[in-house]
């Protein structure tokens, strides 16, 4: 199995996920502005995707390569506002990304990430290091920067 919890402390296995996750962050986002301008509505883009999603997490738990909790409607009342919160993100992000540039785009990403690390400090105590505060004071600073000139 790929998935595993508590998750593994591998040094390489750290990098090459935060690559992936920048690779595939910035192919969605730039792919998303490109179809943004066809004739496909936002909201056809966000059910495409999302079903995309569904049937991809199926076939790859079919052939055993992820695994997952059968559902439980326990779990669906555990998961209903965050599964709303996830849509409204996707429609928000579309109708952002359909309107403005994608500098602005990042600016309010960037925004909307040092609000989760203060969210994460204050929800579950979770310490911020000096280094990352320094990283998000950076990101926002060159995201604000990046805004203005576009």
């Amino acid at each position: 199995m790929l998935s595993s919890y508590p998750p593994q402390r591998w040094p390489l296995a750290s990098v090459l996920a935060g690559a992936a996750y920048i690779c595939f962050s910035v192919t969605l986002n730039l792919s998303n502005k490109a179809i943004a301008y066809s004739a496909i509505s936002s909201y056809q883009l966000v059910l495409f995707q999302s079903l995309f999603t569904v049937v991809l997490v199926s076939l790859t738990g079919g052939i055993g390569l992820v695994s997952y909790k059968p559902v439980k409607y326990k779990n669906i009342k555990r998961w209903i506002f965050p599964g709303i919160a996830y849509v409204a993100m996707l429609v928000t992000g579309q109708a952002s990304i359909r309107r403005l540039p994608v500098p602005m785009v990042t600016l309010l990403k960037n925004i909307a990430l040092v609000f989760i690390a203060v969210g994460d400090r204050f929800i579950f105590a979770h310490q911020i290091s000096r280094e990352s505060v320094l990283l998000l004071v950076l990101m926002f600073s060159a995201s604000v920067v990046g805004a203005i000139s576009d």
